[in-house]
């Protein structure tokens, strides 16, 4: 009878370690998709996993960002509303991780054309992206050629440029009590959208070693019967 006791508290622990390993997966974090919700246009980031106690902010720095050329519609796979942002410059926004959530980067994705005045296959307008963890220069992802917007009404995916960048380094692994901007620059007007973050919420170790200590309070109890 023991012998069973104690498989079914090693189970327990067992199956504890597996949902602390599978709860640890990549999701969305935060994006922008230039929509307010009501079928308007804002330039607020979204935050799209209250649950993980991360925030983002309120707007971009420096506030360069005004509405794009929608075309009646938008595929470039927002995941909310109908409107690209313009940028013509640089611009940033940012998410800061709090102390006691630990948080490792794992992608990010955005879409971006030429914006209002590029017509005509590509054009010579760019764009540049890197996080505020890479040094001034050190560019994840340039393209220096556009597709440009089409002057027609409609819209259509080929209109776009999607970028799908992976956070691979150490450097992107392990971020708390920490901002992290998502900085963009741009040579000519361009339109951006469907901006998405994602990564993999750590499960903190103080918290695995409250529920294993549960766990082996439970097994103690079990070989005193």
């Amino acid at each position: 009878m023991k012998e069973k006791q104690k498989s079914i508290a090693l189970a327990l622990v067992a199956t504890a370690i597996i949902g602390f390993q599978t709860s640890a997966s990549a999701t969305v974090i935060a994006g922008v998709d230039f929509e307010d919700g009501s079928g308007g246009f804002s330039v607020a980031p979204d935050d799209l996993n209250l649950s993980d106690d991360i925030t983002v902010s309120s707007g971009w720095s420096p506030a360069t960002i005004d509405l794009g050329e929608d075309n009646n519609a938008n595929t470039a796979g927002a995941y909310e509303g109908n409107f690209p942002g313009r940028l013509d410059g640089n611009g940033s926004w940012s998410i800061t991780i709090p102390v006691g959530v630990e948080v490792d980067l794992d992608q990010f994705f955005f879409a971006a054309r030429g914006a209002t005045g590029s017509t005509g296959g590509s054009t010579g307008r760019q764009v540049r992206f890197r996080t505020s963890l890479d040094g001034p220069t050190e560019w994840l992802f340039e393209d220096t050629s556009l597709p440009a917007r089409d002057n027609d009404t409609t819209d259509d995916p080929s209109e776009w440029m999607t970028a799908n960048i992976n956070l691979t380094d150490a450097k992107y692994d392990g971020l708390t009590d920490t901002t992290i901007d998502f900085v963009f620059d741009t040579q000519g007007a361009v339109d951006l959208d469907g901006i998405l973050v994602y990564g993999t919420v750590v499960p903190e170790p103080s918290a695995f070693a409250l529920i294993a200590g549960c766990f082996g309070l439970t097994w103690v109890m079990l070989r005193r019967r």
